[in-house]
């Protein structure tokens, strides 16, 4: 192991052993904002209300609920609904 660099640890080593957990985040997040389409909130806001404590895990799972289609981030910053649609 180089010793010029710090240890960082592996985070996706971390979210594969938290997969279940984050796939459950994921579709509780998901029927909220299917169930309310105006829902608009802060990054700040929607991580305290979706219960999101650690702020790499929140951006993590934002990444992943974007690239889905869930939701989207406006240029104002607002956390909407996305194009996603249940069937």
């Amino acid at each position: 192991m180089d010793q010029s660099q710090p240890f960082q640890p592996d985070l996706y080593a971390q979210e594969r052993r938290d997969a279940s957990s984050r796939e459950q985040v994921i579709a509780s997040i998901t029927a909220d904002y299917q169930a309310m389409a105006g829902l608009a909130l802060t990054e700040r806001q929607a991580q305290k209300l979706f219960n999101i404590d650690d702020p790499d895990r929140f951006k993590r799972i934002l990444r992943e609920l974007v690239g889905r289609g869930v939701i989207k981030i406006g240029a104002d910053g607002l956390i909407v609904r996305g194009e996603a649609r249940s069937s």
